[in-house]
């Protein structure tokens, strides 16, 4: 039996199967899927668990074993068995597919793995689950799809967020769903009445980290040379890599560009903020560093992130990526740059 995550719930409250299989790539709704089985079946009076992590030593006549003995207080068991890269090997095939087969009544087994491909679920230990038990494939939550994730969890939190909020959330976790919800988690201790704004997830996210690479862009295009500055040092400081710094400030940077082209060809800007997800709350600053920026400085702008990327990546040519750095947000900032053309 296949169940796609939003029908688990309703399949534990009618039935209970011995085997089940949940795959995926997103830890946080492998988690929840997986706590929704313990919890159900804690509540059947399966309250021995045994857990397991496979690997190249991992005996699997152990599950066998196990799926013959009866637990000492008469309990019965949880098996679970994590298999991270979906390859349970011959030896782990023949034991799923021989405990399918026995499928004891006090015993209940589920495997975590990662998400199997086509190929993989055709292997004769999935079938073998297929036919007396049931797989949970979990997809991860696409950028498009974030947004409506983000709205639907905070619903349910007692929430109620802006549209501008949810894409403002959105950017900031990218797209780490974990992360999502802790800061949801935040924001109904920080929002008492349920309503969330835009300032709201600022101040949430903000209280992150003393730094946030965040702030750092938003500084630079406000034209803040000296605070931008101090918060570059800060996320140095504080361990954050260039990597992530340089991905924040080309990310902007994309934007205005796009912004200036519509400029000079007389064009509206709208589709540029709708097809980069710009809040409306940033949308004027960047269209005033658009209008602030000369085409030659843009330019000069690109030609840095190039060396910075560089840098990064270990060209010593190139020089120190955080000296760089600090030359992309003086421009970008509005003040001359002395590196870009040396």
């Amino acid at each position: 039996m296949k169940l796609k995550p939003e029908q688990l719930k309703s399949h534990l409250s009618s039935q209970l199967l011995p085997v089940y299989l949940v795959n995926g790539d997103e830890p946080l709704l492998a988690q929840e899927a997986c706590d929704e089985i313990r919890s159900k079946y804690r509540k059947e009076g399966f309250t021995e668990r045994l857990s397991w992590q496979v690997d190249r030593s991992f005996d699997w006549n152990l599950l066998l074993e196990e799926a013959d003995s009866l637990s000492l207080f008469g309990d019965k068991k949880l098996i679970e068995i994590r298999i991270d890269n979906g390859k349970p090997g011959d030896k782990g095939s023949k034991a799923i597919d021989r405990f399918c087969q026995i499928a004891p009544e006090d015993t209940v087994l589920l495997i975590i793995s990662c998400r199997l491909d086509a190929a993989s679920q055709k292997r004769k230990w999935v079938s073998a689950i297929d036919k007396i038990g049931a797989m949970i494939t979990l997809w991860p939550i696409s950028s498009e799809q974030l947004p409506n994730w983000i709205q639907t969890r905070s619903r349910q939190a007692g929430l109620s967020l802006d549209q501008d909020a949810i894409s403002l959330l959105a950017e900031r976790v990218e797209g780490n769903l974990l992360a999502a919800k802790q800061e949801i988690e935040k924001l109904t201790l920080l929002c008492e009445d349920g309503n969330v704004s835009t300032d709201d997830v600022i101040k949430s996210v903000a209280d992150s980290a003393r730094f946030d690479v965040f702030n750092l862009t938003d500084e630079c295009v406000k034209g803040q040379t000296k605070h931008a500055l101090h918060v570059l040092q800060g996320l140095k400081s504080e361990g954050i890599h260039p990597p992530v710094i340089l991905w924040a400030l080309t990310k902007d940077l994309r934007v205005i560009y796009e912004l200036a082209n519509c400029n000079r060809q007389g064009l509206s800007q709208k589709s540029v903020f709708s097809s980069h997800r710009v809040i409306a709350k940033r949308q004027s600053l960047l269209s005033k560093t658009a209008s602030r920026l000369s085409l030659h400085q843009l330019n000069q702008l690109l030609k840095l992130s190039e060396r910075i990327d560089q840098s990064i990546k270990g060209n010593k040519a190139f020089g120190s990526s955080w000296e760089l750095l600090a030359e992309f947000i003086l421009l970008l900032s509005g003040q001359p740059s002395p590196l870009v053309n040396s």
